[in-house]
């Protein structure tokens, strides 16, 4: 029997609350939604990221960021190609993953800056966390990334 490795490796769930200066989104409650982290990705011509997640934020921007590199990625339209596009300034903040038994999570931060209007940049920024069952296959994808874990009883 051979085993096939998904590239989608985990299905988790997030939990997101904006935290930037855009009083409209302040108020907004965190979301809950689906997420998928990816073994690996091609988010740039011959540019992989491994421990990526896509995924839609509050105001609609599409992102993918890296728990391992901490890169974050952003989703635009060029003649009609989505491609992602990042910069040095913006940055995933995911320290540690807890393990337990049943699930694995971690709690970090997205930041990046964001052209509103020419000449308009905002700082923008989000809490995240992310829930993952816990799994043997994870668990040694978390090693081989060498992401620190924090075990609990």
């Amino acid at each position: 029997m051979v085993k096939i490795i998904n590239p989608i490796m985990c299905h988790g769930k997030m939990i997101i609350h904006y935290k930037g200066n855009n009083e409209l989104l302040k108020w907004k409650p965190p979301i809950m939604k689906r997420i998928y982290m990816h073994r690996s990705m091609e988010v740039q011509p011959d540019v992989y990221e491994n421990l990526i997640i896509e995924t839609e934020l509050v105001d609609g921007s599409r992102v993918c960021f890296s728990l391992k590199s901490a890169n974050i990625y952003f989703s635009l339209l060029v003649d009609n190609e989505k491609k992602w596009v990042t910069s040095e300034e913006d940055g995933a903040c995911f320290y540690e993953a807890n393990v337990d038994n049943e699930q694995v999570v971690f709690e970090g931060s997205l930041s990046f800056k964001k052209e509103i209007t020419p000449g308009f940049i905002s700082h923008e920024g989000y809490q995240i966390i992310l829930f993952f069952k816990y799994s043997k296959d994870l668990k040694e994808l978390l090693d081989t990334n060498n992401i620190d874990c924090i075990y609990h009883s």
